[in-house]
């Protein structure tokens, strides 16, 4: 890269330029969609269920009649005093599909896991959360509600979610499926049967943890002890879906909070001091081989040149009969084999190499990220959501008599741990 070497005084300078440009087409973008927003258009990347996206028109969005049935139905239930529990245990009993597998059946390939799953009837398992959003999405009214989400910023990609308040809502942009006094009183229904937080602790981990066995996000749930109340975060899914998750993944909450305090003091310490990413460069250099992939892929490159001459060569000797075809055809044969996998070798190393360069800018915007936080006292939910991507939790394991858990944490920008 031009930014390693120690004679390009004009490298800093271009950085500042390249961000400048980011920083601007970040702002036009956003502004972009800011104004599609407030104009009604259907600017999300998932159709809500009930709904699909007008073929004609790709910012509109028009009734999904088979989907659309089951929500007038979710509406009705809660109507005549149906709890959203309820609901969804009616819905799994009639074995109508959920919202992802119909999604997947459709031809939705961000939901293909569904047309593998074990367990068959996974299809069919309504959960509470499901059909509560169902319920309060203010889109089966027919009204547009966008700006849901806001990113902070371009260079860290962190997702926050907008108030309601702040949303922007374009009302009777789209046929509706309820009538919006029926809707009114579904919130109503909602609100009064709202239980209040049975404690008020503050999850740093949430949407990060994950089972490492079945994939799931683990929640936070409190145990009683005889020593007080603790918090501990589980796989939800192992009990649902035993054939899928066969232990029991779960890890208290300050086990946890110190093993992931631990590991990113001693990151951002390897960091500033330079030793991380020094080690780290040896390493992704040794793996990868860069010299020699460089080498091997001149001297391919110089073979397929003088392959394309010996072929055209030949075809010269063959059209001057002063070869036979059926050695013309074998020799052919051969040497367009042999160009075919060398073109295959080249493509191999060439995504090598650009994988290379992409773990090493990857690293390097990781290290700009670490030195906000090189004497952290506390983690808090923006700064893990900054620097990490998801934290795998293994389940425990009895080896020599004692017991481990493993922990994986996936690093933002490299995809991988460190």
């Amino acid at each position: 890269m031009d930014t390693s070497r120690d004679d390009n005084d004009i490298a800093p300078f271009k950085n500042i330029l390249n961000d400048l440009y980011a920083k601007d087409l970040s702002r036009k973008v956003k502004s972009a969609k800011h104004q599609r927003a407030c104009s009604g258009f259907y600017i999300s990347a998932q159709h809500p269920y009930g709904y699909k996206v007008n073929p004609s028109n790709r910012n509109q969005l028009i009734v999904d009649e088979e989907p659309a049935a089951i929500v007038k139905e979710m509406f009705r239930l809660a109507i005549t005093g149906h709890s959203i529990m309820q609901i969804s245990r009616v819905l799994t009993e009639r074995k109508i599909i959920i919202p992802s597998a119909y999604k997947a059946q459709n031809g939705d390939t961000r939901f293909s896991r569904y047309n593998k799953s074990i367990n068959p009837d996974s299809i069919y398992e309504w959960c509470y959360e499901t059909v509560k959003a169902i319920l309060k999405d203010q889109v089966n009214i027919g009204d547009m509600v966008n700006h849901k989400f806001e990113i902070v910023s371009y260079k860290t990609k962190e997702r926050l979610t907008v108030p309601k308040d702040q949303r922007i809502v374009v009302e009777n942009t789209h046929e509706a499926i309820v009538s919006r006094e029926d809707y009114n009183r579904v919130q109503d229904f909602i609100k009064m049967r709202h239980r209040p937080k049975r404690h008020h602790f503050e999850n740093s981990f949430k949407d990060l943890a994950f089972c490492a066995e079945c994939g799931h996000r683990m929640a936070l749930m409190m145990k009683e002890r005889i020593t007080g109340t603790h918090a501990l975060i589980r796989c939800v899914h192992r009990y649902k879906n035993p054939a899928e998750c066969q232990h029991f993944h779960y890890i208290y909450y300050a086990d946890l909070y110190d093993e992931v305090q631990k590991r990113i003091r001693k990151i951002a310490k390897g960091i500033e001091s330079g030793e991380l990413l020094t080690s780290i460069r040896k390493q992704s250099t040794k793996q990868v081989k860069t010299d020699k992939l460089e080498t091997e892929k001149t001297k391919i490159n110089h073979r397929l040149r003088i392959l394309a001459k010996i072929i055209k060569k030949l075809y010269e000797d063959f059209a001057c009969d002063l070869l036979d075809t059926e050695n013309y055809h074998k020799m052919l044969s051969d040497y367009t084999r042999e160009q075919k996998q060398l073109s295959q070798r080249i493509d191999l190393i060439q995504s090598e190499l650009d994988r290379k360069d992409e773990y090493t800018d990857g690293l390097q915007k990781l290290g700009e990220v670490l030195q906000e936080y090189l004497n952290i006292e506390t983690l808090t939910a923006t700064m893990l959501n900054q620097l990490i991507e998801r934290i795998e939790i293994g389940h425990l394991v009895t080896v020599n008599g004692a017991k481990h858990q493993e922990i994986n944490i996936i690093y933002r920008f490299i995809g991988t741990t460190l």
